[in-house]
């Protein structure tokens, strides 16, 4: 259950961000940006290789071509840099890592994202985890003492 919640969270989180960089929701290779980048999320190893691993997994999910996939990405990329809203890559990051007329790969772009939801959802597994321990002993202890006051 916690896993599924975990996933919704960072699943809205990458919808967040890509509307925030520019990529319109509208054009088909939004939903193949957030579905690459989720699985980068739950397989971080597979980040070496996003073209053969990442991208005809994408395809499979959606019964289209690893070409046609991999276009469609490409070309959301492209409309939201000629919209010169790819810079807010830097400001999502919190760092200047892009110049403001730079234009990243594909395989970059899916890469950079997906390490920066890998690192929020470490964080908000970390949260949850001192979260449970804190609360670990209010759940615990009245029941405890019940099971001794009713003996």
């Amino acid at each position: 259950m916690k896993e599924i919640i975990l996933e919704l969270k960072c699943k809205k989180n990458i919808f967040s961000d890509l509307s925030f960089i520019g990529i319109s929701s509208s054009q088909k290779g939004y939903q193949f940006l957030c579905e690459s980048i989720l699985i980068a999320v739950k397989e971080p190893k597979l980040l070496k290789s996003i073209k053969l691993c990442i991208l005809p997994k994408v395809a499979k999910m959606f019964l289209a071509k690893v070409d046609s996939v991999e276009r469609a990405m490409r070309h959301s990329l492209e409309s939201a840099y000629f919209k010169n809203t790819l810079k807010n890559i830097n400001t999502l990051i919190g760092f200047e890592y892009l110049s403001p007329y730079e234009k990243p790969s594909l395989t970059h772009f899916i890469s950079l994202l997906a390490e920066r939801h890998i690192i929020l959802t470490n964080k908000m597994l970390k949260e949850n985890n001192d979260q449970l321990l804190k609360n670990k002993h209010k759940l615990f202890v009245p029941v405890q003492i019940k099971r001794l006051t009713n003996a």
